[in-house]
């Protein structure tokens, strides 16, 4: 009685504040058909009752509307993994997907959408939107609680999204961060959790001419991003690791990585790179040849070609 009472009441304030016209309905009410409409899939009539939700005589606040955004985003989410299991083709999937970023671009939205896309070679967009779905993750997930300990699940989720982002970018064209965030990949909410996912190793698109030092033009276009990028973060110092693929032998891979990380380095320095205090910035070097090659989300997926650069691949260790 006291629910329909307040809804009366708001639709009589409704009535005197517009002149006698349409009515806007409460938001309780709206929310009501929203839940159904979110359980029930039917995406269509989400557009209608959000955009009446977002009518001010409803009385719906910010912080609700915000909330509605992403449960929205997820229902076209959960859709995608039925279509997915129908047998939807990858085309119908991503479209899909992107109808629900109109409303939020949550971490399972970007997370499926980054997993298409690595499935269809589009590892620019993948690795950019595994990025974004990181620092969502930590938003969504722990603030402002920061300095909780993770639970097991939630370590699992977010293992998976620096996986993806990591492998998408090693194959990517270009060196991605995305917009607003310092570190590239989320702030940090715990010092032990940021220091096991590796938040400040940044792997670089750093392509070299296959058996030498030289670097192609791609690798090249990505180390001049890479002095773009650190200009704007202005670290302490970095790390340069690299790695190499497994042909051509140990002690050759070994001498093959150290001598590309100092490729690297000299680039960079070249640059008169400064730190935030104005100070050079420290740039080191880790050979790390054909030690650890990448453990990939789906090893099956990919092409020899696609494997071996994965694993003679450049990570960025930064300190800020």
């Amino acid at each position: 009685m006291r629910g329909i009472a307040k809804a009366v009441l708001w639709a009589m304030v409704v009535a005197v504040a517009g002149g006698g016209g349409a009515l806007a309905r409460p938001c309780t009410e709206i929310d009501t058909d929203l839940e159904r409409a979110i359980n029930d899939r039917e995406l269509d009539r989400l557009y209608v009752l959000f955009q009446e939700a977002l009518d001010a005589l409803s009385g719906c606040d910010a912080d609700y509307l915000k909330s509605l955004r992403r449960d929205i985003a997820n229902a076209f989410v959960a859709q995608t993994y039925d279509w997915a299991d129908a047998g939807r083709n990858r085309i119908e999937l991503i479209a899909l997907l992107r109808r629900g970023y109109k409303f939020k671009g949550t971490w399972q939205l970007l997370s499926a959408l980054a997993e298409l896309q690595r499935q269809d070679g589009k590892h620019d967009e993948a690795a950019l939107n595994a990025q974004v779905a990181i620092n969502d993750y930590i938003d969504d997930e722990f603030v402002p609680s920061q300095n909780t300990e993770p639970s097991e699940e939630q370590r699992a989720a977010l293992a998976h999204l620096v996986k993806l982002a990591r492998e998408t970018q090693a194959l990517a064209d270009s060196f991605a961060a995305p917009p607003g965030s310092k570190s590239g990949w989320g702030g940090l909410f715990h010092p032990e959790i940021s220091k096991s996912f590796g938040f400040r190793a940044k792997p670089v698109p750093v392509e070299f001419v296959n058996g030498s030092v030289e670097l192609s033009a791609k690798g090249l276009a990505a180390l001049e991003m890479l002095y773009k990028y650190l200009s704007d973060v202005r670290p302490k110092g970095v790390r340069v690791q690299q790695y190499s693929g497994l042909p051509g032998g140990k002690d050759l891979n070994a001498t093959l990585s150290g001598q590309r990380a100092i490729a690297v380095k000299t680039y960079l320095e070249g640059k008169g790179l400064l730190a935030a205090d104005g100070s050079p910035i420290r740039i080191e070097t880790n050979a790390r040849g054909e030690k650890s090659p990448m453990q990939r989300v789906e090893p099956g997926t990919y092409s020899q070609k696609e494997i071996d650069q994965l694993n003679r691949r450049t990570v960025l260790l930064i300190e800020e």
